[in-house]
This record gives C-alpha cells, structure tokens and sequence, in this order.
C-alpha cells in the first residue's frame, strides 16, 4: 500500500519539495529527486518505488522503457505511452510516464498496475 499526503494545484508541472514517501509504513528515499505534480496528477520516480518493492529495475535506453522484474513476475512502462505491459498483457494507464532531467516517473495511479 502506498501511502502519501501531497496536495497541489496548477496545470504545469511543479517539483513538490518532498524528498521521502512512505511505502508499506517504510520511507522511500527519493534522493535528489522529487514527487512531481502536474494538475491533479502526482508523479513517483520508477526506479526508488519500485526497487522499495524489491523489483529488480532497469532502462532500455534504445526504445525508452523501464523494464522491471519481481519473481518471474515483468512489468514494463514505456516513456509518453498510456499503456504497460505487465506478464505480457497489455494494461491501459491513465497518465503516461515521463522523463524529467533523466529521471523517469509513473503516475501514483499507474503504481496500481504494480
């Protein structure tokens, strides 16, 4: 279960000065990166969720994908697409995933797919 408490408003993207999330009552560090609000959506850095979720995190760099692994179990969002693979089978998102200043992030509701 993903926990947090962020609240914005705007239609541009805004850099949310939280550098930690909570994840299971453990906190994420997001390092030099932040939760990213964009209207009403708030984007995660990929990789810091997801390796908090013991998924095994890598970027494709030839066709902008990170590609994730846990048990067998392979999930892949691909940078500006509102869909991810998850075992093979497609899943539509609502938000596509972005890269901003080299960091890629999905959207909190896109982290349900995990």
């Amino acid at each position: 279960m993903l926990a947090t408490n962020v609240f914005a408003q705007g239609a541009t993207a805004t850099p949310v000065q939280i550098k930690s999330l909570y994840l299971n009552d453990e906190q994420v560090s997001l390092a030099k990166q932040s939760i990213i609000v964009e209207g009403d959506v708030i984007y995660l850095p990929v990789r810091a969720v997801l390796e908090k979720l013991d998924f095994k995190v890598k970027w494709n760099k030839e066709n902008s994908t990170v590609v994730s692994d846990k048990y067998g179990n392979d999930i892949l969002f691909k940078k500006n697409e509102e869909v991810s693979q998850r075992n093979g089978f497609t899943m539509e998102l609502t938000d596509a995933p972005k890269v901003i200043n080299g960091t890629t992030y999905i959207s909190l509701t896109a982290l349900k797919t995990v």
